[in-house]
């Protein structure tokens, strides 16, 4: 007896992944941010690959563990591993559409909070990035 024919797999395999990186993106607010942030243009600042983060409402937010961001004078970039992303298209997010950025505690971890102007979610990141984003947002404040 021939085993069943499984040429199905690989394609449902790639559906359901799309599927899944889709929802996310609509889920974590990603696809909202796109659509005012969405930028292909690099920025100058410090660089961070393979960071986590995460999106969306307080209650249920996305992980994010592929990030990669800059941080720099006048904004922050984020784009995702390449895996994940579709639907997820890089956006530079500059400090003036930051309407405040603050250090939270959430089970054993310190968190940046980021709180972008007219969009009702957060973004969330820890440990190097978060400084780093909470120290730039609180110069560029000084300097505006």
């Amino acid at each position: 007896m021939p085993p069943p024919d499984s040429g199905w797999f690989v394609p449902a395999l790639a559906g359901i992944w799309l599927v899944v990186s889709g929802a996310a993106s609509f889920a974590s607010g990603w696809h909202e941010l796109a659509k005012r942030f969405r930028s292909e243009v690099s920025i100058e600042g410090e660089r961070f690959r393979f960071r986590q983060g995460a999106m969306g409402w307080p209650a249920f937010p996305v992980s994010y563990g592929f990030l990669f961001a800059t941080v720099g004078p006048r904004g922050f970039a984020l784009s995702i591993f390449f895996l994940w992303r579709f639907l997820h298209p890089p956006l530079v997010i500059p400090w003036t559409e930051v309407d405040r950025c603050e250090p939270t505690r959430r089970w054993f971890r310190t968190y940046a909070v980021i709180h972008v102007k007219g969009f009702g979610r957060r973004l969330m990141f820890p440990g190097s990035l978060g400084d780093k984003l909470l120290s730039t947002w609180k110069e560029a404040r000084t300097l505006a």
